[in-house]
């Protein structure tokens, strides 16, 4: 956790994102098929909450890497591409909720 600097505080939600971000750039990870933690959610206010949706935090945490020149050539590539699919899928929620002005916002974003 130190090493990466912890979780960034200008980020009100998804900082948990950032951070994984971060960390598995540079440290393979895999998936067990078992049960090491329990989470607990629910029994109190979260942030996520009062946007009523986090993919914003995510497209601004996944931006701010690769402004920042964090990722590797292959792994910018990827992120990238993440980027995009993000902010092309956002957009098209902003457009279907007539934020037009937003929605061409991500589409330029997606599209630079």
């Amino acid at each position: 956790f130190e090493k990466y600097g912890g979780f960034r505080e200008d980020l009100e939600v998804a900082e948990d994102y950032e951070l994984w971000l971060r960390v598995t750039s540079e440290n393979q990870v895999s998936y067990l098929d078992e049960p090491l933690t329990v989470k607990r959610a629910g029994d109190w206010d979260q942030l996520s909450e009062k946007y009523g949706q986090i993919e914003i935090f995510r497209i601004k945490a996944l931006k701010g890497l690769l402004d920042s020149g964090f990722f590797s050539e292959g792994q910018r590539t990827a992120a990238a591409e993440v980027l995009r699919q993000k902010c092309r899928i956002y957009a098209s929620g902003c457009r279907k909720r007539g934020r037009e002005e937003e929605a061409g916002f991500y589409e330029n974003l997606a599209f630079r």
